[in-house]
């Protein structure tokens, strides 16, 4: 039985070209930030000033590599990332459709009752601030499908560095640049499985699997090149 390989691929905004690229045995993305990074700096011999990654990427760990090497970095939430995608009815009272007020430091609900922060509060070692309604929203229609006990909970992340990134990403400028992602991230996938008809990484060992994607990289980047540099 073969091993089942996650490949990621850095590529700039401008031509596709595939920056840096990596395989690991690892089904998520939670730990590939910050190696992913520094595969990027290896290869430039800098960081670049600004990084786009999907939500899967996102930890405090990933958060702090990014203050500490000064790079913007915009990376959506679960909750943000959850709104991108087709809403179902049984899902409206999920905590992506509750709209966050960053002036007023404040959730909206759909029924527009408003959650304000109430307190901070340790869960699995980590600190989330709590916003919740002063009313128990007993006389809600819909509140036996919006939450459980006596009133509505939000949590959202304390920690100052994912707030920020959030600040980042929700601003009219990032958001335009976070959307571009979806034509320079996936394009390369995508040509790779329809045009080259590549079905998937087949080497049984690491090794031999990081040189199958290698030399995918380096025929999808000479492919790059020869379209620049003969454009008609």
């Amino acid at each position: 039985m073969g091993l089942n390989y996650n490949y990621q691929v850095a590529t700039d905004d401008k031509h596709n070209f595939i920056i840096a690229q990596r395989l690991v045995n690892d089904p998520t993305d939670h730990h590939q930030f910050i190696p992913m990074a520094d595969e990027v700096k290896m290869n430039l011999n800098r960081h670049p000033t600004l990084y786009t990654a999907d939500n899967g990427y996102l930890t405090d760990k990933a958060a702090e590599y990014c203050y500490q090497n000064k790079i913007t970095t915009i990376m959506p939430d679960r909750t943000e990332s959850r709104k991108i995608k087709h809403l179902k009815p049984k899902d409206r009272f999920k905590k992506y459709n509750f709209q966050y007020n960053w002036e007023e430091d404040a959730y909206i609900c759909p029924q527009n009752q408003i959650l304000k922060y109430t307190n901070n509060r340790r869960i699995n070692s980590k600190l989330y601030r709590v916003y919740s309604t002063k009313k128990k929203c007993k006389n809600c229609i819909h509140s036996q499908e919006c939450y459980k006990g006596i009133k509505r909970e939000i949590f959202r992340t304390a920690n100052p560095l994912k707030i920020k990134m959030n600040e980042n990403y929700n601003s009219d400028l990032e958001r335009k640049t976070y959307r571009k992602r979806f034509h320079t991230g996936e394009t390369y996938f995508a040509i790779l499985k329809n045009s080259r008809k590549f079905p998937g990484i087949k080497r049984k060992t690491t090794k031999k699997a990081q040189t199958e994607l290698t030399l995918q990289t380096i025929a999808h980047n000479i492919k790059i090149i020869h379209k620049n540099l003969n454009p008609h």
